[in-house]
C-alpha cells in the first residue's frame, strides 16, 4: 500500500483547504479547468503546468510540488517492524485518504486514528481485534466507542 498522496490528490487537497477554485487554480498552472481536475483526478500531468505559480497560491512549495511532479516519491515504509499496526484506506468524493489501526495484542486495546472518510472497513476492522473501549482519533474530533 502507498501511503502517500499522489500529485492530484495533493494539489486538490491545497486547493480545497486554501478555498481556491478549480478556475483560479488553472489559470495559474496554465491549465483549462478540465485539465486541472483530470491531473487532480489522475495524479498525472498530461501538459507542461507551471508550479511556481500554482504552488504558492494553494500554500505548497513550489519546487517541492515540482519534485514530485516529476517523480519524487518518499522512501517505501515496511510496516511489518510493527505487527499490530494497520493502514485502512477509505474513499470517498474521488479520493483516497488513509486511516491507521494499532493495537496492543495483550490487552486487546486499539485506537483507530487519522480516521479517514469514517466508513464501515476501518469500524469492522476495529470491531474484530479490540475486544474493550477504544479511542478513534481523526482531524477534526475524537471519540470513544464501545465493542458492542
Amino acid at each position: 500500500m502507498n501511503l502517500e498522496d499522489h500529485l492530484g490528490d495533493i494539489i486538490r487537497k491545497a486547493r480545497a483547504m486554501s478555498n481556491v477554485s478549480t478556475a483560479a487554480a488553472a489559470q495559474a498552472a496554465g491549465l483549462t479547468e478540465a485539465e486541472l481536475t483530470a491531473l487532480e483526478d489522475s495524479g498525472q500531468v498530461a501538459k507542461k503546468t507551471d508550479f511556481t505559480k500554482l504552488a504558492p497560491l494553494i500554500g505548497l512549495h513550489p519546487q517541492k510540488l515540482q519534485s514530485i511532479a516529476e517523480g519524487w516519491l518518499p522512501s517505501e515504509k515496511h510496516l511489518s517492524k510493527w505487527p499490530e499496526l494497520r493502514p485502512l484506506a477509505t474513499a470517498a468524493e474521488g479520493i483516497t485518504v488513509n486511516c491507521y489501526l494499532v493495537w496492543d495484542e495483550i490487552s486487546r486495546e486499539a485506537a483507530l486514528f487519522d480516521t479517514g472518510w469514517m466508513q464501515p472497513r476501518p469500524w469492522i476492522c476495529f470491531q474484530k481485534i479490540s475486544s474493550s473501549y477504544g479511542i478513534c482519533f481523526s482531524r477534526t474530533r475524537t471519540r470513544t466507542i464501545s465493542p458492542e
